[in-house]
C-alpha cells in the first residue's frame, strides 16, 4: 500500500476529478469504499512482491 507522502500525490494529481472518485475497493476498517486509484496502487504494490513470495527470491 502507498504510504502518505509517497508518489501517490503525483499519481492522484494526474487523474481527472471523475477518475479520482471512482469507487473500487471496500475498506473493512471504516465499512466504506476506497477509490479505484487506491485499489490499483495496492494491487501494483502486491504484484511487485509476488515473485519473492512465489519463488522465494529477494
Amino acid at each position: 500500500m502507498l504510504a502518505e507522502g509517497t508518489p501517490r500525490d503525483s499519481f492522484v494529481r494526474g487523474l481527472s476529478a471523475e477518475a479520482s472518485t471512482v469507487w473500487a475497493k471496500h475498506d473493512r476498517d471504516s465499512d466504506g469504499w476506497l477509490p479505484l486509484w487506491r485499489h490499483m496502487a495496492d494491487s501494483g504494490a502486491m504484484a511487485c512482491q509476488m515473485p519473492g513470495r512465489i519463488y522465494g527470491a529477494t
